[in-house]
């Protein structure tokens, strides 16, 4: 034994000082260390939060265009090429008194359902 005696029995003696420096210099090194990475953390959370609003944008955008490309698709499907030149009475058809009738029919109206459907299809 060199002399020294512990406070307490099983503890060991004070270190040296330049022991003590050593270990304050390798805290202060990884202070620094963890500052650095926590800033960099900081700075992927802001592109991460950028990233996921363009990504929610876009689905959006997504979304719309399958919409227009299922009408347009649905459309073309049934789509066929008619005659320009057809004969009026075929459009509208004659009258009783041999004139060609022009009041217009009415127009079909869509129930509320109807309209919630046509939006939700539509969107």
């Amino acid at each position: 034994m060199t002399g020294r005696v512990s406070s307490r029995a099983g503890t060991p003696p004070p270190e040296e000082p330049h022991m003590l420096n050593r270990a304050v210099s390798i805290m202060k090194k990884i202070t620094t260390d963890d500052q650095r990475i926590l800033a960099h953390a900081t700075a992927l959370r802001q592109i991460a939060a950028s990233i996921r609003e363009q990504a929610r944008n876009m689905r959006d955008v997504v979304r719309a265009e399958r919409g227009r490309r299922e009408r347009l698709e649905a459309y073309f499907t049934y789509w066929r090429e008619i005659v320009p030149d057809w004969p009026k009475d075929w459009i509208y058809g004659e009258g009783e008194e041999g004139q060609l009738r022009t009041e217009r029919l009415p127009s079909p109206q869509l129930t509320t359902e109807g309209r919630a459907a046509k939006r939700k299809h539509c969107t």
